[in-house]
């Protein structure tokens, strides 16, 4: 898909999982931009989900994600 197709989603899930990605999602989350982090620029149009492991969680800060699980 496309980075457009992407955006004109309803919903956008990114899943990421393992502590190399750990420091992408971080910048994605800060918003980066699509062209620095391509997952910065996966964002959906009334939601954006991602689903992380612990280990891909692990370098984003307390102000910019929350967790949904312990």
């Amino acid at each position: 898909l496309t980075l457009p197709a992407i955006q004109a989603a309803r919903e956008v899930w990114v899943v990421a999982a393992g502590e190399e990605k750990s420091g992408a999602v971080r910048l994605a989350l800060s918003h980066s931009g699509p062209v620095q982090v391509p997952s910065a620029g996966a964002r959906g149009r009334g939601r954006t989900l991602f689903l992380l492991d612990r280990a891909a969680a692990g370098k984003i800060p307390p102000e910019l994600g929350r967790a949904a699980s312990p």
